[in-house]
């Protein structure tokens, strides 16, 4: 066979991970194409990352050391932190224009919305509010309570639940804009 060479599988002898680049230089290392990932999915996972750490911050601060004093400031940097990462996360997944791939290849997705970015960051950190907290009562229990979740958030944290959720709330809404 004319242009395979001993040994070779590919025509002309070369071998697949030594094909020339596509500025036409020999022997160049083939280079990988990057795979373009999905905006919302990025997204969410940025910021369940941002949300399951500054939860377990809030677990720490809530049943670990009983500080009930900082947990609202905890909660204002939970819902800033959960809405920047998903912000970072909706922006990382998209190629910028100056990117190889964005002058050649397939079309990237388009970014997440601004509307969907403010849900999906809200939306995190209400679950992680919500998951310290339970996490909270059941530490508690563990350790000889008897009440109720609700019963103990009313008497143990007051008005600092649902305080925590309103600041976490609209400190996600502000970072996530």
């Amino acid at each position: 066979m004319s242009g395979m060479t001993s040994g070779s599988d590919t025509p002309g002898g070369a071998d697949p991970a030594r094909r020339a680049d596509p500025a036409g230089r020999p022997g160049a290392p083939a280079t990988l194409e990057t795979p373009v990932r999905d905006p919302a999915t990025q997204a969410i996972a940025y910021g369940l990352v941002a949300a399951l750490a500054c939860g377990l911050l809030l677990f720490g601060f809530a049943a670990l050391l009983s500080f009930s004093a900082g947990l609202v400031i905890i909660a204002l940097f939970l819902g800033r932190i959960v809405g920047l990462s998903v912000v970072s996360g909706a922006q990382a997944a998209v190629p910028s224009a100056a990117s190889p791939r964005a002058a050649s290849g397939p079309a990237p997705r388009a970014g997440l919305s601004g509307p969907a970015r403010t849900v999906v960051a809200v939306v995190l950190s209400v679950l992680a509010i919500s998951g310290a907290l339970v996490a909270t009562w059941l530490y508690a229990r563990s350790t000889g309570g008897v009440l109720p979740f609700g019963d103990y958030l009313a008497q143990t944290l007051g008005p600092i639940a649902p305080l925590e959720y309103v600041v976490a709330t609209l400190a996600a809404w502000w970072s996530s804009r």
